[in-house]
């Protein structure tokens, strides 16, 4: 690439801000001269596309889904253009198999992965530690420890791109993401779009010309390994060097925290690891603290170094995330002493339990319960809707990754596994995601299943982000709609039925219909989001008391509008007539309504 426009321009500062880590990933986006960023949403990443798409001078769009956004990601940066992807970790792996071949072809523009770790799984089915990721594909991953460092290592993992040859990853984690930390502004820089070159033994993945490129991606990792040894994101901080502690990331800052006197080793690139630094360093502290989060990746990889005389994971948490509160406890029990400059505040909350649940008014309730109505199997799929495992709905049956719900079902049904309906599960976004090819297996196979897309318009759970469905992008400007009944019956679904997820009875109905079909059937619920992109309010209902018997049904509905007096939950008796609707959260969806057998559930007289 050439170099920035304006490179020998100084630098003025546009001024100081509060970010959070989100927020300065797209702002080093900006700043560093992306021109693409592509993504698909997940906590903790999400706001970074959607900060992304406030700057007029980049490209930003949610992908369908993480290999999809990785892959479009790809072509703009074959075409000579800065290009950022972001997702969330357990994202990464899918889109494990571009990242592989983009990690041998090497990529013209500058590429920058930025994937969000959530250590103690937050929002999140498993507690992945990125590193382990570019270990795999041997690129160069870089880990800040603050919001500052978020924004300038977007800038800096895209020169490292150009200048090796490789997509480079940066790291985040939860408390990176979200916390909020002083950044410094400045202008954006432009870089030349050189455009699209043919170079197909470059770019042509085939055996042949693969293995000659391998040998490129180990001639490029040893030039990385020599490269940290002297680059400026790693930093010794000397001060007492009776204490040694090599860390990065939001750790570093949590060390800092419970032990400022230390000597400390920053690790702001933690892939590949400077082996001559590190040995360096150890030799001149008294005693050696590794402390790192999630995996003891660092440890490991000093272990490979031939280090073994140091203070590892075994005194911290191997599980879950650290905290100033977790760090000093360890190092309390590796018997080193503290000279403490303030308190640490502990990590415990005394609040009670607060189990998820879905909104009052959402659309899936109602589905859910018709789903008990039939005894159903109901292998379910990554959403809002996965709430309704927990009791009282207690109507799904399992939940493992995106897409994986249509799968599931059609395993279970090949192999005659289940003596009941079986039913998947899955959202709109989800299904896009994901869900349309095992839903095409199922038709190839003629698999008697019964899918049901949970169509509500947008991407929920993640914070509303527009789906790919929704008919609006990244930036809020409209777009097409995809037809979901043209879709599914554009794969070969003969059987396709549309029902009101309000309506309980006509949900019953309309799935009696599909299990009865032979082949699988597609079932689309019609309601959007209660929440987003605005919240949907009608009249309330509330409960008339003279009719109550007080049978508790209502209470089985699991909305969290419907609740106990404060009388009966004190006395808590078996048919106490105390129910209560929160007129404030009740949207007026009607579903308690059509459970109550003594019609004792009435729209509030306005």
């Amino acid at each position: 690439m050439g170099k920035a426009v304006g490179d020998k321009r100084k630098r003025e500062s546009e001024g100081r801000v509060l970010l959070s880590g989100n927020e300065a990933f797209a702002r080093g986006a900006y700043e560093a001269g992306v021109v693409l960023a592509s993504a698909y949403p997940g906590t903790p990443s999400s706001e970074i596309l959607l900060n992304v798409a406030g700057y007029k001078e980049i490209i930003a769009d949610w992908a369908a889904n993480e290999k999809t956004a990785f892959e479009i990601g790809i072509g703009a940066a074959m075409a000579g253009a800065r290009t950022m992807v972001s997702m969330k970790q357990p994202g990464v792996s899918v889109a494990l198999d571009p990242l592989l071949n983009w990690s041998h072809t090497g990529t013209p523009g500058g590429f920058v992965l930025v994937a969000c770790d959530d250590p103690g799984q937050h929002s999140s089915q498993t507690e992945d530690d990125t590193r382990t990721y570019a270990k795999l594909a041997r690129v160069p991953c870089l880990d800040p420890s603050d919001s500052m460092e978020a924004k300038e290592f977007v800038g800096e993992a895209l020169d490292l791109s150009e200048k090796f040859d490789t997509p480079v990853i940066v790291k985040s984690t939860t408390r990176v993401s979200h916390s909020k930390t002083v950044v410094d502004l400045y202008p954006r820089r432009e870089y030349p779009i050189k455009g699209f070159e043919r170079n197909p033994n470059k770019y042509v993945v085939v055996p042949g010309r693969a293995i000659l490129r391998e040998t490129e991606v180990i001639k490029r990792l040893a030039t990385l390994k020599e490269y940290v040894e002297t680059s400026p994101l790693n930093k010794v901080e000397w001060n007492s060097k009776e204490v040694g502690i090599i860390t990065s990331g939001i750790a570093y800052y949590y060390a800092k925290r419970v032990i400022p006197e230390a000597s400390f080793l920053k690790l702001g690139i933690s892939f590949p690891l400077p082996e001559k630094m590190i040995k360096d360093f150890a030799s001149k502290v008294k005693k050696l603290v590794v402390i790192e989060e999630t995996r003891p990746f660092f440890e490991e990889e000093m272990k490979i170094m031939g280090m073994h005389d140091f203070i590892g994971m075994d005194y911290f948490r191997i599980q879950g995330e650290l905290s100033p509160e977790v760090v000093r406890e360890g190092l309390k029990k590796a018997g080193i002493g503290m000279k403490q400059s303030g308190p640490v505040a502990s990590a415990a909350i005394d609040a009670p339990p607060r189990p998820p649940t879905m909104c009052a008014g959402c659309p899936h309730r109602g589905i859910f319960l018709a789903f008990k109505k039939i005894n159903a199997n109901v292998f379910s799929d990554i959403g809002c809707y996965t709430l309704a495992f927990a009791p009282p709905i207690s109507a799904l049956h399992t939940a493992i990754c995106m897409g994986a719900s249509i799968g599931n079902a059609v395993g279970v049904a090949k192999v005659g596994g289940s003596d009941k309906p079986i039913i998947a599960a899955i959202g709109d976004g989800t299904f896009v995601h994901s869900g349309m090819t095992p839903l095409y297996d199922a038709v190839y196979t003629q698999t008697n299943i019964t899918v049901v897309i949970l169509d509500n318009r947008i991407t929920a759970m993640t914070g509303g982000q527009p789906a790919a469905e929704s008919g609006f992008r990244a930036n809020g400007s409209p777009t097409v709609t995809v037809d979901l009944d043209a879709l599914v019956r554009g794969i070969g679904v003969k059987f396709v039925k549309h029902v009101d997820p309000y309506d309980i009875k006509g949900c019953i109905e309309g799935l009696k219909e599909a299990i009865a079909f032979e082949g699988p059937a597609v079932v689309l619920t019609n309601r959007p989001c209660v929440l987003m992109p605005k919240k949907i309010k009608g009249t309330s209902y509330v409960i008339l008391e003279d009719k109550c018997t007080g049978c508790g049904i209502c209470m089985t509905v699991g909305c969290p509008a419907v609740g106990m007096s404060d009388q009966a939950a004190k006395k808590s008796k078996k048919g106490e007539k105390a129910r209560i609707i929160d007129t404030v959260l009740c949207t007026g969806c009607s579903v308690c309504a059509q459970l109550c057998p003594q019609d004792a559930i009435q729209l509030m007289e306005k």
